[in-house]
């Protein structure tokens, strides 16, 4: 979106030149402060990146979910890479929304019986 509203402007590859580049964020809360990396060079930095642990905020985590649940990417490997994080924390992430979810409907359940709804 910032790259729309002018507020990015695209660069080439910062690492090799090439012109046809990506954004990519060392911190997901500052969404202004990019690196420009071709494809190539950005899963060889993400590479990199996944030997540290990577945290994530409960917005980011939210969104994630969003995604996965609206199917707005090309699938896991896409978030994985959008985000910096390895598959396993990304069914980490969906796992802990299944878990949340039902304890919900389980807290919703038994408010039900006890009002007799």
């Amino acid at each position: 979106m910032a790259q729309k509203r002018g507020q990015l402007l695209k660069q080439p590859c910062e690492k090799c030149g090439e012109a046809d580049s990506q954004k990519h964020h060392e911190d997901y809360s500052k969404p202004l402060e990019v690196r420009w990396l071709c494809a190539r060079c950005h899963r060889v930095e993400h590479e990199t990146d996944m030997t540290k642990p990577r945290k994530l905020t409960e917005a980011q985590e939210d969104d994630i979910l969003r995604k996965v649940n609206l199917r707005k990417t090309l699938g896991s490997k896409a978030l994985c890479a959008e985000y910096a994080i390895g598959r396993s924390t990304l069914l980490d992430i969906i796992r802990r929304a299944k878990a949340r979810q039902e304890r919900i409907c389980a807290k919703v359940a038994i408010t039900s019986n006890i009002h007799g709804g």
